[in-house]
């Protein structure tokens, strides 16, 4: 079995401190990627031994965020689940803790905070090329 990446969608809504005078904005983050990966373990097929779970955050102005990590799974014989069987619930929990664990939302929001703060590159007026046109110029070689 190959990998294969579950994009599993869930908004959840947080606060992160804006630049503007400190004003409380929310951030939007989402289980951008979870993805397990699977072997045969002790004749166990497909056992989940390990699980890389990704969040990004998305800004009211648009920026986004991300973060993952790869969770190291413990494949226990007496509890087994057959990967057929695993809910979208379990997996979600166990990203769920992971970044709960680590503070990946207030991480999220700060690194959010910081790109709004970083200059962008923006082209001189001199720079920016011209619109084309259907215009025909003639060759008078």
């Amino acid at each position: 079995m190959g990998n294969w990446c579950w994009r599993h969608h869930i908004n959840r809504k947080g606060n992160g401190l804006s630049t503007e005078a400190n004003n409380i904005m929310p951030n939007t983050y989402t289980w951008s990627r979870i993805e397990p990966l699977v072997k045969d373990v002790d004749g166990l097929k497909n056992a989940v031994t390990s699980l890389v779970v990704g969040m990004t955050a998305t800004s009211e102005e648009g920026r986004t965020s991300y973060m993952d990590t790869m969770l190291t799974l413990t494949v226990d014989k007496d509890n087994f689940i057959a990967f057929e069987e695993l809910e979208q619930a379990w997996a979600v929990a166990l990203a769920d803790k992971c970044a709960e664990d680590n503070d990946w939302k207030d991480s999220l929001d700060k690194q959010l905070i910081a790109a709004a703060a970083r200059p962008t590159s923006k082209p001189f007026t001199w720079q920016v090329p011209a619109a084309p046109t259907d215009e025909v110029v003639e060759d008078d070689a």
